[in-house]
């Protein structure tokens, strides 16, 4: 068994990344997220990932189009993914977040035509970064099933939610399946 260091991941991760279409920003972007996961723990968010999106970005017939903003206020925004990975789309709709946050006090932004959006925490943590709190929700196909039920009606991790501290940022997300009643 082969092991990489992380240097040589995230250059795999960048160079796949680019392979398909990505600019080197972009590829960048993404590879920071599948090495995060990596770190984590989380491998089947990691480089695995880059498989997925290269599988899905070359048998699609579609073509990505650039992601763009739309119904601007000072307070919120919607930026519509163009059918690009969410780590792009997600990592716009974060810097929106930021930037009418710290300008007005709240936000409050929407992404659509988009998948794959990783681990909403690590948004929450940079937004936290920035002392702003957040809660950030995903829609995904249902994955999990809820407590008691048998059938998927989730999508894994629909949650999160992101506090500044001075003792470290605090983001916390649950499964839906660890979502069960306090009484139990």
């Amino acid at each position: 068994m082969a092991h990489l260091t992380i240097a040589e991941a995230r250059e795999l991760a960048e160079r796949t990344m680019q392979a398909i279409g990505h600019t080197a920003e972009e590829a960048g972007l993404i590879a920071d997220h599948l090495i995060d996961c990596e770190l984590r723990g989380l491998s089947y968010g990691g480089l695995p990932r880059a498989l997925s999106i290269a599988e899905r970005i070359t048998k699609l017939p579609r073509r990505r189009q650039p992601i763009r903003v739309e119904d601007k206020t000072a307070v919120s925004a919607l930026v519509h993914g163009g059918d690009n990975v969410g780590y792009l789309v997600a990592w716009k709709a974060m810097e929106l977040s930021i930037e009418r946050a710290k300008s007005h006090g709240v936000a409050i932004i929407g992404a659509n035509s988009t998948w794959y959006t990783g681990m909403l925490s690590y948004y929450a943590e940079r937004i936290a970064r920035h002392d702003l709190v957040s809660m950030i929700a995903s829609n995904a196909s249902p994955w999990v099933a809820p407590f008691g039920g048998s059938e998927g009606r989730f999508g894994t991790n629909p949650i999160c939610y992101g506090f500044p501290s001075a003792q470290g940022d605090i983001c916390y997300g649950r499964r839906p399946h660890e979502l069960q009643h306090r009484s139990e």
